[in-house]
């Protein structure tokens, strides 16, 4: 799971729901994801980012989600 930005092969996708898709990128970079972050185990031993994910699972699978940028990393920019 690396990002094609980053030198990702689509041959390695892995099903994700939009929001956990968006979740994803609001919470790293795409620098991290590709090199702390490239596995779904490893996501998910991040807290935050698991607890986004169980809050995401008790939504309506219809409701259209808006991720945003977790407080603390706001005001750092696109990229930390």
């Amino acid at each position: 799971m690396v990002p094609k930005a980053e030198g990702g092969k689509s041959d390695t996708l892995v099903d994700s729901c939009l929001a956990c898709h968006r979740a994803a990128h609001a919470f790293f970079s795409n620098k991290e994801l590709a090199t702390r972050y490239n596995t779904v185990k490893a996501l998910m031993a991040d807290a935050r980012f698991r607890r986004m994910v169980r809050w995401i699972a008790k939504q309506p699978p219809d409701k259209k989600l808006a991720v945003e940028r977790p407080r603390d990393q706001r005001k750092r920019g696109k990229y930390r």
